[in-house]
């Protein structure tokens, strides 16, 4: 396992990063047992990067993780970076300030901590207004940006000593998504980026009918701003059966932009035959695909038993992907995933 720097933060994170969301399970629906397994292996191979929100499970995810994290003597005296996030509706518009502060200390309590190390922000961003979009809550950049807005009162709690780091979702639409990052008020972005949509560090062809997010990737490592990738695995798409064992809800996950789960699945489908044929090529690929990435911080993968932190952390041993790989990955993305001939 190797450590990376979180853009300007000073904080340094494992290249893989450890997801207790609501797709894995593990955190939501699964035992203490296995939860506490699960996150021993995980700091035994290197990982010290873990990432929760108040979303997953209600609280569920918070607070287990929390528990997990004390009773293995893993909390803020060690080296474990912790995130978790704010996610906004419309009754708290009028309130911010009032909303984040009382969201973090609820989230403090939860985790069994004095501070995170990551406050993220958990919203679509998308200039057609607030409102559900994709499943989420979504939210403008002129919410989180003008005086009084989100920015401002996650800068409040950072300034209490509830967070060290600021950060924000890379969800939405492009171009608001890419306003808010360039205007400098965040350390720290989630970003999607997978074998399904690599659109964050790769500039697709006008002709590719994927979603294009304008190399959100590359442009917040530019401008020093850490990147954690997110979907890794597409929701569980990409790591085959095994990512179906344990507590794990895969049928759950939300999309990119209108892509169906069966679309992606097809998809994934297209990429299987590339990578070998089997499950286990297809997920050593994506877990070997975002590391590569050196703009990335830190990949984020949702696990949901303790064989599949093992197999990611193996996935690693092989090295980045080939250039032959990549010439037909780029072929796929352009082509929309038809197979070649």
């Amino acid at each position: 396992m190797e450590y990376r720097q979180l853009g300007k933060t000073g904080l340094l994170v494992s290249e893989l990063g450890f997801g207790a969301g609501m797709v894995a399970g593990l955190f939501v629906r699964g035992t203490t047992d296995g939860q506490q397994r699960a996150v021993q292996r995980a700091v035994e191979l290197g990982i010290n990067h873990f990432d929760t929100a108040p979303l997953y499970g209600d609280g569920s995810s918070e607070t287990k993780l929390g528990c997990v994290l004390k009773d293995l003597d893993l909390d803020q005296d060690h080296e474990v970076v912790v995130g978790t996030k704010v996610e906004y509706f419309a009754e708290h518009f009028a309130d911010f300030e009032g909303w984040t502060r009382r969201s973090v200390e609820s989230s403090l309590g939860r985790l069994r901590r004095d501070a995170v190390d990551i406050l993220y922000l958990h919203n679509n961003i998308r200039y057609g207004g607030a409102g559900p979009h994709d499943g989420y809550e979504a939210i403008t950049p002129d919410q989180v940006l003008r005086p009084g807005g989100i920015a401002d009162a996650l800068d409040s709690v950072r300034a209490a000593g509830l967070a060290q780091h600021i950060g924000f979702t890379g969800t939405g639409d492009a171009d608001a998504v890419n306003e808010v990052l360039e205007s400098g008020r965040f350390d720290v972005v989630q970003a999607y980026y997978s074998l399904l949509n690599p659109s964050g560090s790769i500039r697709l062809p006008a002709s590719s009918p994927l979603h294009d997010f304008r190399l959100l990737v590359s442009r917040a490592a530019g401008l020093g701003v850490g990147v954690v990738a997110i979907r890794v695995l597409g929701g569980g798409v990409l790591g085959g059966a095994a990512a179906r064992q344990g507590p794990s809800d895969t049928t759950s996950s939300q999309s990119i932009h209108g892509v169906s789960h069966a679309g992606e699945m097809g998809q994934a489908e297209v990429l299987r035959s590339l990578a070998g044929g089997g499950d286990s090529d297809l997920r050593d690929l994506a877990v070997r695909f975002a590391v590569a990435n050196t703009d990335i911080s830190s990949a984020l993968i949702g696990f949901s038993t303790t064989e599949q932190v093992e197999v990611a952390a193996n996935a690693l041993a092989m090295g980045p992907p080939s250039e032959g790989d990549l010439d037909r990955l780029e072929r796929v993305w352009a082509t929309g995933f038809e197979k070649e001939r």
